[in-house]
């Protein structure tokens, strides 16, 4: 299924959360609020969830679920687009003058 990344923005967030991306597939819709997130040994993505209350409890549930294969290539695609800007500006900050 064809998608493509919209967006991956940067959170100001000094927690887990660290960016939220968008993704559309044409002529069917756009999906926001995907979770770029840092877990315990690398980042990994969420889908958009919804809370729910159960016995009292504010709990969580995906309000879209994918396929696994489809999912994991959409992941893929948005860390490397969130990761992107940070290589780019390290491969650029030597030519900011002032910056040694």
């Amino acid at each position: 299924m064809k998608y493509r990344i919209v967006n991956v923005e940067p959170t100001n967030n000094s927690g887990k959360l660290k960016a939220i991306a968008t993704i559309e597939f044409p002529n069917i819709g756009k999906i926001y609020g995907i979770k770029v997130i840092q877990g315990e040994a690398s980042l990994y993505c969420s889908p958009p969830t919804a809370p729910y209350y159960q016995d009292g409890l504010k709990r969580w549930i995906s309000v879209i679920l994918f396929k696994k294969k489809l999912w994991r290539e959409i992941e893929e695609s948005i860390l490397k687009k969130y990761k992107t800007p940070f290589v780019v500006a390290a491969n650029k900050i030597d030519a900011i003058t002032g910056w040694k």
